[in-house]
Order: structure tokens, then C-alpha cells, then sequence
């Protein structure tokens, strides 16, 4: 079963539907309430729910989700019925496979119910209708894309006595999954002073996000975050709120994590912890939601419909 460990829980939602062919007879027979079983579209409707909860019973690779909710809709038509089911849920991964187990049963319970009655049945057009859900349903292309910078705080990294690691994966996520133009990436000891000369010269030069890796703990050297706080003219709390609360499901340590995130003029800066775990973690967390700031700033418009 795929490691879904790391990922952030989203709303979701699947749509599958299903055509069950059947003489015009049988359609006559359900709309008159004449089957000797009983109504076979409210039995298909239970059936598809049961089915839905249960998918991951009956598929291997499917991980048990909680479902937040399951609507199932039948229509009568000249030649038979479609069922519609459509499956939510708020997890990590998505519910396509439930929605598709639940109606297939749903039609397989028609059949059975079907069968005493009439022998030409037929199962057909078993498919995906809609999906939602995930990053990439959040993922909004931005024209132009995003000019970033990632600034490393670390003394043993400075002096070449450790390797960097943690900056070096949000740089490149950054540029390979969300399309940015990553201009700088350097390597800084854990000096204020010197923070704050680079955050300044970079925010002059328009740059529009830079993330800062390391310095956000609690020993005496770990100042990123009294650098950068006087510089953020417009604090957004929530978005190392949000990462907190991530890792704090995966790790006890995340909530000693000190980050801040908020705007320096047209610059939004962002405080990632240092380990490769805490800063691999927060940018899950954070990306693409994050990069809908930029689209606000430029008075674009919501991609998706999303409000």
C-alpha cells in the first residue's frame, strides 16, 4: 500500500457512474413497483453506500478512508438505469475507487434483483465521471510565475562542516513542482544583521517569496526569527500556523518551532525549520495553497472557480 504518511489531508470527492441495459419491460417493471424482491433502486442505493465503506475491504491497495458523506441517484431510462454516486471525504488521499466500487455493486445488486425477472441484462459504461480534490485541483498556474529566493541559516553549513540538504529540497520542489523561477539560493551564518541586509536587498530587487531554512529553534544561535520579524510590515500568522499543525500530527517537536511568515512590501517571506524533515514537511503544507497570495497581490483572478 502507497505511503500517504507525509501528505496533507484535503477535501475530496469522487463522481462514478453506471448504465445498466435492460428491455423496456423491466424498466416498466421497477417504475410499477413490480419486482418480487422489492424496490431494486433503494436496495441499490444502500448497496452502493455499504460498498463505498467498505472498499478498502475489498480492494488491496486501497486505504481505509473515512467517507464524509456518499449520494447515490438513479434515473429510469428507455433502456435501462444510470446510477450516480458521488463519494467526500476530507483525507490524504483521494476517493475515486470508492465512488467506482459503489456503483458498480450498486448495478451488480440491480442485476440480482433483475435476473427472476429478465435475462437480458447488461452492465455497461462503468467509469470516472468527476474527481476534486488534492494539490492539484489548488495548483494555479501564475503568469508570471513566481521569482523566489532560498536563504540557509546555518553556521556548520556556512563553514562547510555540514551539508545542506533541507534548502536544497525546497529549492528544487519549488522550481520543479510549483513552476517558480528560483533567482537565489545561499548559504548564511546564523547572524541577524546579516539576514537582514540580504531580506532587504532582495525585497529592492522584487522579489516576490523567499524562504528562509534554519533558525527558527530555540538554542542561543537561532535568531531567524527576531531577523525577520521587525521587516514584516503585514504578519500572516495562519501560514506557519497551518505547517505547525502538519508536523505537530507527525512529530511532537514541530510545535517548538518558532517560524513566522508575512509580507516585507511586495516580499512575502517564510521561516522553515532547518532539519530536512521539518522543512520538507512544511512545504507540504504549505504548497501550492500559498502561491494563491501572489494571484491576490496581482489582482488575478481565482483559477478553478475557487472562491
Amino acid at each position: 500500500m502507497k505511503d500517504i504518511t507525509a501528505k496533507p489531508d484535503t477535501l475530496r470527492s469522487a463522481t462514478a457512474e453506471v448504465f445498466v441495459r435492460m428491455p423496456p419491460s423491466a424498466v416498466t417493471l421497477i417504475a410499477e413497483g413490480g419486482v418480487s424482491k422489492g424496490d431494486p433502486l433503494e436496495a441499490a442505493k444502500l448497496t452502493a453506500m455499504m460498498g463505498a465503506k467498505r472498499t478498502w475491504e475489498l480492494l488491496p491497495y486501497c486505504h481505509p478512508i473515512p467517507l464524509t458523506g456518499i449520494d447515490v441517484d438513479s434515473a429510469l431510462e428507455a433502456d435501462g438505469v444510470r446510477i450516480r454516486v458521488t463519494v467526500r471525504c476530507v483525507a490524504a488521499t483521494g476517493v475515486e475507487m470508492e465512488a467506482l466500487t459503489a456503483a458498480s455493486l450498486a448495478a451488480l445488486n440491480l442485476y440480482d434483483m433483475l435476473k427472476p425477472h429478465e435475462t437480458d441484462l447488461e452492465i455497461t459504461s462503468v467509469r470516472l465521471a468527476e474527481k476534486r480534490g488534492g494539490k492539484s485541483d489548488w495548483r494555479e498556474p501564475l503568469v508570471p510565475p513566481v521569482r523566489a529566493a532560498v536563504l540557509v541559516l546555518s553556521d556548520t553549513v556556512f563553514a562547510g562542516r555540514k551539508e545542506d540538504r533541507a534548502g536544497v529540497a525546497v529549492r528544487d520542489r519549488l522550481a520543479r513542482e510549483e513552476g517558480a523561477v528560483v533567482e537565489a539560493y545561499e548559504v548564511l551564518p546564523d547572524e541577524p544583521e546579516r539576514l537582514q541586509a540580504r531580506l532587504r536587498a532582495l525585497g529592492a530587487e522584487g522579489m516576490d517569496l523567499v524562504i528562509t531554512v534554519g533558525g527558527t529553534g530555540l538554542t542561543a544561535r537561532d535568531r531567524t526569527v527576531e531577523a525577520v520579524t521587525p521587516l514584516l510590515d503585514r504578519p500572516i500568522p495562519g501560514v506557519m500556523e497551518a505547517a505547525r499543525a502538519h508536523g505537530q500530527r507527525r512529530t511532537p517537536w514541530s510545535m517548538l518551532s518558532r517560524g513566522v511568515a508575512g509580507m516585507m512590501g511586495e516580499t512575502m517571506v517564510v521561516t522553515f525549520p532547518g532539519s530536512t524533515k521539518g522543512a520538507e514537511e512544511s512545504y507540504v503544507a504549505l504548497f501550492p495553497g500559498l502561491l494563491h497570495a501572489f494571484r491576490m497581490l496581482r489582482h488575478q483572478p481565482h483559477a478553478h472557480g475557487h472562491a
